[in-house]
């Protein structure tokens, strides 16, 4: 049992375990540099299977901090589930452009006072149907192909989304 000398110093298994901390503080040190050096993997870089389950997740629908209990991922699901079955000519011919409270806006204030804004979440299937059409192989490959074109100029683009790969597999329904 560790003990109090009455010196300031406490006796042997006090010292093992502040040995221990420290190592372990230096361990956590080294993994969190070895995780930042590490490149990022971003979302071009994805299969286009991968850039799927990265685009039906809750957080890429819409990343705008909310209480816990809104969960948007059985409602990506069953519309990603219907906007497989839907053609495009099919979708387009009830004119979404022109209907007027498609979307849902949310009124968001950031400061507590007058300052509020509208934040816009787009209506599920409509956003399904564009996940669908943009992962296909052929249109993911097209989108990475266009992406590599643009990136040899002197323009550098810095907004496109880093993927955390831990995150991805979150998607039960059939994906295609």
């Amino acid at each position: 049992m560790d003990q109090f000398d009455g010196r300031g110093r406490f006796g042997l298994r006090s010292r093992l375990s502040l040995t221990t901390v420290l190592v372990d503080s230096i361990l956590f040190i080294f993994d969190t540099r070895k995780s930042v050096l590490e490149k990022p993997t971003l979302i071009n870089e994805l299969s286009h299977q991968e850039a799927r389950e990265y685009f039906c997740r809750t957080t890429s629908y819409f990343d705008m901090e909310l209480p816990p209990y809104f969960n948007f991922q059985p409602l990506l699901e069953h519309s990603l589930a219907e906007a497989e079955n839907i053609e495009l000519k099919e979708l387009f011919s009830w004119k979404p452009q022109e209907t007027e409270g498609l979307n849902y806006v949310l009124m968001y204030n950031k400061d507590g006072d007058i300052g509020w804004r509208p934040f816009e979440l787009k209506h599920p299937l409509i956003y399904a149907k564009c996940v669908d059409i943009l992962t296909r192989a052929e249109n993911w490959r097209f989108v990475q192909e266009r992406l590599k074109s643009f990136s040899n100029g002197v323009v550098e683009c810095c907004s496109l989304p880093v993927v955390d790969l831990d995150l991805l597999p979150v998607v039960s329904a059939n994906l295609g």
